[in-house]
């Protein structure tokens, strides 16, 4: 089957690395206890990484996704398959378009991406994807990708390739170091709290998410000519004040979700906090850090969202953490 020309398909995508195999599958007899053993080997070989979980038939097809939350909670002989809720999939041939507008349409933090014979074949992060997207500068184009040169062609040889991407590369792969690095020195508090891994990634990644927001939006007045001397202050204060904002409203929300489902109070109490104090985190970062690149003469479509993400994973990790063994321990 013929492509259309302005389609890009999740196997190439997975070269960027939107893709990723950060996940687990499970058969339906599986028991709890048996999965935690697996989760503790898995984070062990992935630098402390949780996966996704998902549940297959005989023939490895999709049935569902585990929450880790459910998993917690759960006795250790329930079979896994009880537990398996919906979860949002993709098949391996959907176009860039109608992948991004999934992304903002859809509430949820990842896409589970299904092959033809709709096993799963990996996972895609919502901010990462949106990481991506939001590199465009004037609104119709995909073209800058995570370290892709705007100068850089689909016909270019390899060694043009390489000479455009690897300096990124090596960039993403020392901030990817930096995040792992600091949820090394909680060690002691991860150990005596495991829950507190299950919800790393959701401290990562709403602030990631809101990180995302911000840089689109500079990067757009950027490019559009909206942002100026005159009024830097004033966007600034205005990312400031909507990340506090935000913050009070998704920290509140996820403090009472967190109670709801049977977590300790103060639990939530850490929860909430962390979230506040990451999407000001992001505000900031994603307001102030295209106007560095900016006035730096680099391109913020292109480098922001490295910056960006990096800082609300650590400054997110540090603040989950440190709250978590402030309060908690």
């Amino acid at each position: 089957m013929r492509r259309r020309k302005e389609e890009f398909f999740l196997h190439e995508l997975d070269t960027d690395h939107v893709m990723n195999d950060l996940f687990l599958v499970l058969g339906t007899r599986r028991k709890v206890k048996s999965v935690a053993k697996q989760i503790h080997l898995y984070m062990n070989d992935h630098d402390g990484m949780v996966p996704s979980l998902y549940v297959i038939d005989t023939k490895k097809r999709l049935l569902g996704e585990v929450p880790l939350v459910s998993l917690i909670h759960a006795a250790d002989e329930e079979l896994v398959g009880d537990l398996a809720r919906n979860t949002h999939a993709v098949p391996n041939h959907i176009s860039k378009e109608l992948l991004v507008k999934k992304a903002l349409e859809i509430k949820t933090d990842h896409f589970v991406v299904l092959d033809e014979e709709e096993r799963p074949i990996g996972v895609i992060r919502t901010h990462d994807l949106l990481d991506l997207a939001m590199r465009q500068v004037r609104g119709k184009s995909l073209g800058l990708f995570a370290g892709a040169h705007h100068d850089e062609r689909a016909t270019d040889g390899p060694l043009t390739t390489v000479r455009f991407r690897y300096k990124w590369l090596i960039l993403n792969l020392l901030t990817a170091l930096l995040a792992t690095f600091t949820v090394s020195l909680f060690e002691h508090t991860l150990s005596q709290m495991v829950i507190l891994a299950a919800y790393m990634p959701l401290v990562a990644g709403m602030g990631g998410n809101a990180g995302a927001q911000s840089v689109s939006v500079m990067v757009r007045g950027l490019a559009l000519g909206e942002v100026t001397a005159k009024n830097t202050h004033r966007i600034l204060v205005k990312e400031l004040i909507a990340g506090i904002l935000n913050g009070l409203i998704v920290g509140f929300v996820m403090a009472g979700i967190a109670i709801l489902i049977g977590q300790t109070a103060l639990l939530g109490l850490v929860l909430g906090l962390a979230l506040l104090i990451n999407l000001i985190v992001a505000g900031i970062f994603g307001a102030g850090v295209p106007l560095i690149l900016k006035t730096l003469h680099l391109d913020p479509a292109l480098s922001a969202s490295i910056f960006v993400t990096t800082a609300t994973d650590v400054l997110g990790f540090i603040a989950f953490l440190s709250l978590a063994g402030w309060i908690l321990l």
